[in-house]
């Protein structure tokens, strides 16, 4: 089975917003930031908010993919769990330690976004062996007891709300919305659903997240069900019209696929570039708008181009 464009496209998306938002908030005070353009508010839903969960889901689309790939070559299931659990392990090395040479000057552990895609990895690919319907299922179980806990535990609340991406706990939601990502990339692409279809039925799980949102509102902070289903609905929707647009065009090259086959050396090349400098010079968000704006184009044109001689020499990490 030959690397599904769509699915490259998708990831390189994400990646290049992900890196322009970082960026911008590194060189740009929040304050002197567009609402529209924040994200991580507390009881909002905004354009930002959907990124991290976007990518999680296209790493369960992706990883749903390579599952039948491995199948069809006739590896064992214990094997393959064994390939993603290594993977997914050194995705939170990985962040642990990005993370914690960033935060150095506090000597304390942090808690990041690789760690929380990893662990989330970890807990998904529990149910790769699973029928569509059964995973379906066990999500939405996932969700609702989640969602309780969020209703009726104190503690539980208290811990998400206080824990950067929700914390070990709330990589739980991230994982349901992984485990979307595999369902629907299995229907998509390996059982060629109509596109038609799989539109409906992306739109229905963002209707059922409203329902969801009159119970617990929309909040990334807290990873709330209402949160994880709109971004899994969203995330069905962009993925039929990235496949449906690469199928039009033709689409086999160009820098969001180049961003998208190399996502995890993308997402480190920022903490050297930026994070690194920033936190040795003791220099936190020292320009205006405007100049952040055109600080993180800049420094995306550059991670673009060091991703570009990397692949050139064959140097690659792999999500």
């Amino acid at each position: 089975m030959q690397r599904e464009v769509s699915i490259d496209l998708f990831r390189g998306m994400i990646v290049i917003l992900f890196l322009f938002l970082n960026f911008l908030f590194s060189f740009s005070p929040e304050n002197t930031i567009p609402f529209i353009l924040r994200h991580n508010q507390p009881n909002a839903l905004l354009p930002g908010d959907f990124i991290a969960a976007l990518f999680a889901f296209v790493m369960g689309a992706a990883l749903s993919l390579s599952y039948e790939r491995r199948v069809r070559n006739n590896e064992s299931h214990s094997i393959i769990l064994m390939t993603y659990a290594r993977r997914f392990v050194m995705l939170i090395v990985i962040g642990v330690i990005l993370d914690s040479l960033w935060a150095l000057g506090e000597l304390k552990f942090q808690w990041g976004v690789l760690q929380t895609l990893g662990l989330a990895g970890m807990v998904s690919i529990l149910l790769l062996q699973f029928t569509n319907r059964k995973k379906i299922i066990i999500a939405i179980s996932v969700l609702v007891v989640y969602g309780l806990l969020l209703l009726q535990n104190q503690i539980f609340y208290e811990y998400i709300n206080s824990t950067r991406h929700g914390g070990p706990l709330g990589a739980l939601s991230y994982s349901v919305i992984m485990i979307f990502g595999f369902v629907s990339s299995s229907m998509l692409i390996l059982e060629q659903k109509p596109y038609r279809e799989m539109i409906v039925i992306g739109i229905a799980i963002i209707l059922l997240s409203l329902l969801c949102s009159l119970v617990i509102p929309y909040n990334k902070l807290l990873v709330t069900p209402s949160y994880a289903l709109i971004t899994a609905g969203a995330g069905i929707v962009l993925l039929v019209a990235l496949r449906y647009f690469c199928e039009k065009y033709n689409i086999t090259s160009g820098p969001l696929l180049l961003f998208g086959r190399n996502s995890l050396l993308a997402w480190v090349l920022q903490y050297p570039l930026v994070y690194y400098p920033l936190m040795l010079f003791e220099v936190w968000t020292p320009f205006g708008f405007f100049e952040g704006i055109m600080l993180a184009f800049w420094f995306v044109f550059i991670t673009y181009f060091l991703v570009k001689l990397a692949e050139g020499h064959n140097i690659s990490l792999r999500m």
